[in-house]
């Protein structure tokens, strides 16, 4: 990790225009964020952000589960250092998974992988890069070159439907590029391992 301050943690989470550690209460090293929730009602966190989290994508996790009536969907990853684990979350419903799913196919997961997040003053929302040997990772998926995505559908109401893209790129994580991660990811971790099970 690329702090701000110091501090350790392992769960992170890209929100609040960086990745982030972030807690309910108060906590020393922390910053206060707050809003107001859709329905009016006002919220409060404590957040203790990071440039950016560097290291081996050592496995990805889909989540979907459901707490206090609402459900939550997205993905986990698991990211070594050499030191330390994190886990970095991306929702679904987050604008940054778009991204991260339109480029997971072009990570070389043979080497480190540099996650940063930033606040996109043209659009006022959450921006996210990848890097690998100083470069940043390039989308497999984009509007000049779709590479099988499915176009979005303009409703009767105006809006646009994304769906066939969002299942069409989550296809794709769960059938290529997760597989290819957990063998990657075994082959790297045997020679971490300090004493190897015997045959």
């Amino acid at each position: 990790l690329e702090e701000y301050g110091e501090g350790s943690g392992t769960f992170l989470k890209i929100k609040h225009g960086c990745i982030c550690q972030e807690s309910k209460t108060e906590r020393e090293g922390y910053k206060k964020v707050e809003g107001v929730l859709r329905d009016g009602s006002p919220w409060k966190k404590w957040i203790r952000p990071y440039k950016a989290v560097s290291g081996y994508i050592d496995k990805i996790d889909r989540y979907d589960r459901e707490f206090e009536g609402r459900k939550f969907r997205g993905w986990n990853i698991a990211i070594n250092d050499g030191e330390n684990q994190y886990t970095l979350d991306i929702p679904f419903d987050s604008r940054v998974n778009s991204r991260w799913m339109k480029l997971a196919e072009s990570i070389d997961y043979t080497k480190p992988v540099r996650f940063s997040a930033w606040t996109d003053k043209k659009t006022d929302s959450t921006a996210l890069n990848l890097q690998q040997d100083g470069v940043t990772v390039p989308q497999k998926y984009t509007r000049e070159e779709p590479n099988g995505l499915p176009e979005p559908i303009q409703r009767s109401s105006g809006k646009w439907d994304y769906g066939a893209q969002e299942d069409f790129l989550v296809d794709r994580l769960l059938r290529f590029v997760i597989p290819n991660v957990e063998i990657i990811a075994a082959n790297r971790n045997i020679g971490r391992t300090a004493n190897p099970p015997e045959e």
